[in-house]
């Protein structure tokens, strides 16, 4: 299974509150979510990132390689990455005590799961907002969050994305901010990183103004209609054919699924749910989170699922059913 948690150090660097995660691994830590401090430690995440001067080797003399340097994670000696002279380690501890910036005084920061992807070259920390909830019908809730990514190899910036989980089938949507490129704020490591805690309190704003236009979408989508007709071509646009070929065999089993969920997955049983374009999103959402494969199983991988192409599926879905 392509799940590509850190287990390093030979337990898997995660852990989860509430629900067994797809992929099985990590630590239980109950019903109720954990503070900072745990959270490095159960998450796997209380190491450190050393940047090394790189050498090349000529005959038998080493020779410093110009402006590159090795990531390199202390607990464990392994390379993590190469890096330019620019770049600023920000360790797993700032990420809390940044979350901690974000939540603002006094706020305790609740942390439902974080952990480490890739021997530790990629973290993760997912902490709740938990004074708000969206819920487009009644009984019908998502809880807001705040996804906070870090690369330690010199692939990726510092990320706080605004996602949203659906209570009653445990499915995750990154939410973009209305009139912005991509989700959430992106601090890069060539930047002075500790000074953007002064900005935290602006990201919790655009957090707020972002979970507050996602629920009048899903107030929207919860109004729409959707018939087999509309329900087809919104599928058609999510995975297209082109029109010199034929479906796969892949390609059909997967349109049929999500017709399954549309009309018989979690939370269609709530009313004023089954038969409509919120019901088509979670559809997506459900089969993304929990049901999609592929020939190498990478769609079943944590990274793509919080970061990369399942990801942006979801989002894709949401703009196409809004358009």
């Amino acid at each position: 299974m392509a799940h590509e948690i850190d287990t390093t150090t030979g337990k898997a660097a995660m852990f989860y509150a509430g629900e067994v995660p797809w992929h099985g691994l990590g630590t239980y830590v109950g019903e109720n979510p954990i503070l900072s401090e745990e959270a490095l430690v159960m998450g796997g995440l209380d190491f450190t990132v050393e940047k090394v001067p790189m050498f090349a080797r000529i005959g038998d003399t080493e020779v410093a390689v110009p402006d590159q340097f090795a990531t390199v994670r202390t607990d464990t000696n392994g390379v993590l990455g190469t890096v330019g002279n620019r770049y600023q380690i920000v360790q797993n501890r700032e990420g809390v005590a940044f979350m901690g910036e974000v939540a603002g005084p006094g706020r305790l920061v609740q942390y439902h799961t974080a952990g480490a992807l890739f021997d530790g070259r990629k973290t993760w920390m997912l902490a709740a907002l938990t004074d708000l909830t969206i819920a487009p019908v009644d009984g019908d809730e998502s809880k807001p969050y705040l996804l906070l990514s870090n690369a330690h190899d010199g692939t990726g910036a510092v990320r706080v994305l605004f996602t949203t989980v659906r209570v009653v089938c445990n499915n995750t949507l990154n939410i973009a901010l209305r009139g912005a490129k991509g989700q959430g704020v992106t601090i890069r490591h060539t930047t002075n990183v500790k000074s953007k805690v002064r900005e935290a309190q602006r990201i919790l704003g655009l957090a707020r103004e972002s979970f507050a236009a996602y629920d009048e979408q899903a107030k929207r989508l919860a109004q729409m209609q959707m018939g087999d007709k509309a329900l087809d071509a919104f599928l058609n646009s999510l995975f297209p054919v082109p029109t010199d070929a034929e479906p796969t065999t892949q390609d059909t089993n997967r349109k049929n699924l999500i017709r399954d969920l549309f009309e018989s997955g979690a939370g269609t049983e709530i009313p004023g749910v089954r038969g409509t374009a919120w019901a088509a999103l979670n559809a997506v959402t459900d089969y993304v989170d929990h049901h999609s494969i592929t020939r190498r199983g990478q769609e079943t991988s944590a990274d793509s699922m919080m970061f990369g192409t399942k990801a942006d599926l979801k989002t894709r879905a949401l703009d196409l059913l809004l358009a």
